[in-house]
């Protein structure tokens, strides 16, 4: 039973999501027919300059929060006391894909917008093509935007395991501090 409320549940998720992109995606295909390529592409530049970013700083936290853990997942050879460890570093993990997946995705339409301008089937559909242009634009800037708000991760993480160092030092210290009541006492 729980297991039919679980996928009823992740149905209803996924068809959410499909009804909250549809609207939006016509919308960018409607008002992008009119927008020349020349004039998205400093968009998709800007994507791909700031998924270049993000898989840079994100590359960097898991290399410095978790060196341990990511090593052993690249050798893999888990042990069973970093399997949390390597938990987290997969949730860390996303930002870097989706920034990947964008920068492949740019670098393929820098690489065959000038083919398709020159191909006479496109060229009669200009409009059809830039709405769809502007489509994968809109797609993947949100894309970038989840995985850009993904990198407050690794931010929440250190402030955790902050506020969990203090926690256990301020333990530490009030508990020697009542021993040193007790034994100051005749």
């Amino acid at each position: 039973m729980r297991k039919a409320l679980h996928y009823i549940r992740y149905i209803l998720r996924r068809l959410a999501k499909i009804l909250l992109i549809i609207p939006i995606a016509l919308v960018l295909f409607y008002f992008g027919q009119n927008i020349p390529f020349d004039k998205q592409w400093p968009l998709y530049d800007a994507l791909r300059n700031t998924a270049s970013i993000v898989f840079g700083v994100m590359g960097a936290w898991i290399a410095l929060i978790y060196p341990e853990a990511l090593s052993e997942l690249l050798g893999r050879t888990l042990k069973s006391e970093t399997t949390d460890k390597a938990k987290e570093v997969h949730k860390l993990l996303s930002p870097l894909i989706y920034s990947t997946a964008i920068l492949i995705a740019v670098l393929l339409i820098g690489i065959l917008a000038p083919i398709i301008q020159q191909i006479s089937i496109f060229i009669a559909h200009y409009r059809l093509i830039r709405g769809i242009s502007y489509v994968v634009l809109g797609m993947l800037t949100g894309l970038q935007l989840w995985a850009v708000l993904l990198t407050l991760l690794p931010a929440g993480v250190a402030k955790q395991n902050i506020e969990r160092l203090q926690s256990k030092h301020e333990n530490r210290r009030r508990l020697l501090s009542r021993t040193q009541d007790h034994t100051d006492r005749p």
